[in-house]
């Protein structure tokens, strides 16, 4: 589908009008190569599109920018390709999913903003990449937070860690494409074509910036999903060491009791088998054990 920019204003092509900059989206099926008429342009297709991973190139009068679309909401291995074509006057965006870059364009289209020209696209469409991604980064916050008090609170849950581990998986993987991002913004303000104005690299310094903090905020979540697993992790040992307290409270006060009850189950004749009060006395003996051992256990904290 194409679009015109007309007086600084983005709209949908209409043939019958001149344009000063035109904008493209073209759809290519996964794993093959648009074909163009454009022979020198063909050429450059056929050379970017052997690669897929993000980057940003500079051929001639052409600046190129590969990267994926990705939600951050949902961490996935299927991302959406997007090659962007940026020469004088024109921008291209090719992509399987022509709908997401057209729903954006849409946006920019609806917002009214003044003086658009081709290359400040490049600012707004890498701007609406990240629109939203603080409310999500804010959410992950607020399910540590939770598991936070949880932790604190005895939980025992067995997928507790599990949790926390997919939380900072999702939090690598978020903090490796704002990296990506962040390489790609870094490159293109280098403007070696000198394909766009002083307005668009202000722009785009400013989105620097923007990405920056949310890859600060990134690292600051994984750091704090660091800490809770580790708190958690404290608090089981401390509730296992308390297990193992008890039991040992009570070995050290049933030890003597066995002592004394193996003693007297050998097969032997003890001298006060004899005597009438020796089952009494034996019981209040093991009786005084047990008081004895349970005040002295109490008066120092042991349980």
């Amino acid at each position: 589908m194409k679009y015109g920019i007309i007086n600084g204003k983005l709209t949908e092509f209409d043939s019958n009008c001149n344009y000063d900059e035109l904008v493209e989206t073209v759809n290519y099926s996964k794993g093959e190569i648009p074909q163009i008429n454009d022979n020198k342009k063909q050429g450059l297709l056929n050379n970017i599109f052997t690669k897929t991973y993000s980057r940003f190139e500079s051929y001639g009068n052409y600046d190129v920018i590969c990267l994926n679309m990705v939600n951050i909401e949902r961490q996935t291995s299927q991302n959406t390709p997007v090659y962007i074509i940026l020469e004088k006057n024109c921008i291209s965006f090719y992509t399987t999913e022509p709908r997401h870059i057209e729903a954006m364009l849409r946006k920019i289209m609806h917002e009214k903003l003044q003086n658009i020209t081709s290359d400040c696209l490049i600012y707004h469409f890498m701007s609406k990449l990240i629109f939203g991604d603080l409310v999500h980064l804010e959410e992950i916050e607020k399910k540590l937070s939770s598991l936070e008090i949880n932790a604190f609170s005895g939980c025992t849950d067995k997928t507790f860690s599990k949790q926390i581990l997919n939380i900072k998986k999702h939090l690598m993987w978020i903090e490796l494409y704002y990296e990506q991002l962040i390489n790609l913004v870094s490159d293109l303000m280098q403007n070696n074509n000198e394909l766009l104005c002083i307005s668009t690299l202000k722009s785009l310094n400013m989105l620097d910036s923007k990405i920056d903090k949310l890859v600060s905020k990134t690292r600051n979540l994984q750091n704090y999903a660091t800490e809770i697993r580790s708190a958690y992790q404290s608090e089981v040992d401390l509730q296992l060491n308390k297990s193992m307290k008890l039991l040992t409270v009570i070995s050290v006060i049933i030890l003597p009791m066995t002592l004394i009850t193996g003693w007297y189950g050998m097969n032997l004749k003890m001298p006060e088998i004899g005597f009438a009060y020796s089952y009494p006395v034996i019981i209040a003996v093991c009786l005084v054990i047990i008081i004895v051992s349970v005040i002295f256990f109490k008066k120092n904290k042991w349980f």
